[in-house]
């Protein structure tokens, strides 16, 4: 609702000229609410206002990356504590902002300074406090249409009803958990191949155990990553994550886009270096750098 808070309208004297300004209310009520605003309180100065009021919340899967990836908020040496939270979950919201006037030309003023920023979309940025972070979320327009009513008894007032649509690419957060860090990995080496293929057992290679070996040798397994490949020609907010199609060991971030937001018709080089931006079409990518993606490598160990 802040988006629409300062939309003024002009009022104009017998000769045409500007005599001031009237700034619009944003109201969050049903119309039924609106309604008995406008007919119990007629004697005071009520139109031109805008009510906006919540028409539905659903999941939105196409937006869903891994449900269960952690993303760390803070952490803390002295006291060995990690904050984290399980991914966001994606919600579209769907709001139906109604302006309420007894004239035309306050209509056409409101529906002059809202339209044009959208293009059909605009990104909102939200302060996060809890999480000392912000969120750009993007909200979509449909369009608007006039509600009219044909018929009216003597005592109604005549009001104009303009109703505008709209959709909010929003996000769910799960509560914060709070755990310890891990100070110390164990790595065990088994003997053989036979042993590596049952390492869900207890039994580890000693010096008195196995196959006599005359050397070792370690293979690392490349870390995995559950977020999507790039694809091309695909529309992507500001915060998504992307593999490159071959992977090569890293994630890479919307940094920011142009509208509409979509990537280009050939993958673009993916550069090794942090804060190296890269232009994909509508889109700018760099190199996610994130304490989560320091992922630990498993090792596997064979005769020689």
């Amino acid at each position: 609702m802040d988006i629409f808070k300062n939309i003024k309208i002009a009022r104009h004297d017998s000769n045409g000229n500007v005599s001031g300004y009237i700034k619009v209310p944003v109201k969050f009520g049903l119309k039924e609410k609106v309604w008995y605003w406008i007919n119990q309180r007629k004697d005071d100065e009520m139109l031109p206002m805008i009510s906006v009021v919540l028409a539905g919340v659903e999941y939105d899967s196409t937006r869903q990356t891994s449900k269960t990836r952690n993303v760390v908020k803070s952490r803390t040496e002295e006291t060995s504590e990690l904050i984290r939270f399980l991914n966001v979950v994606p919600y579209n919201m769907s709001f139906t902002m109604t302006i309420w006037s007894l004239h035309m030309v306050d209509v056409d003023q409101i529906l002059e300074q809202i339209l044009p920023y959208f293009t059909p979309n605009i990104f909102v940025r939200v302060n996060i406090p809890e999480l000392d972070s912000t969120l750009d979320l993007k909200v979509m327009f449909h369009g608007c249409s006039p509600e009219v009513t044909n018929e009216m008894s003597d005592e109604e007032i005549r009001v104009l009803k303009w109703n505008l649509d709209f959709t909010v690419h929003s996000y769910m957060f799960q509560p914060l958990k709070t755990t310890s860090l891990i100070k110390k990995v164990i790595q065990k080496i088994y003997g053989d191949e036979h042993s590596w293929g049952y390492r869900f057992t207890e039994s580890a290679f000693t010096s008195g155990a196995g196959k006599e070996m005359a050397a070792l040798y370690t293979k690392a397994i490349s870390p995995y990553f559950d977020e999507d490949d790039w694809v091309a020609s695909t529309d992507y907010d500001v915060g998504d994550l992307v593999k490159p199609t071959v992977p090569n060991g890293y994630l890479y971030e919307v940094q920011s886009i142009l509208v509409p937001g979509y990537s280009g018709t050939t993958e673009p080089t993916w550069p090794i270096l942090k804060n190296t931006p890269v232009v994909d079409n509508d889109i700018i990518w760099e190199r996610y750098e994130h304490e989560e993606y320091k992922r630990l490598v498993e090792y596997e160990v064979f005769e020689n």
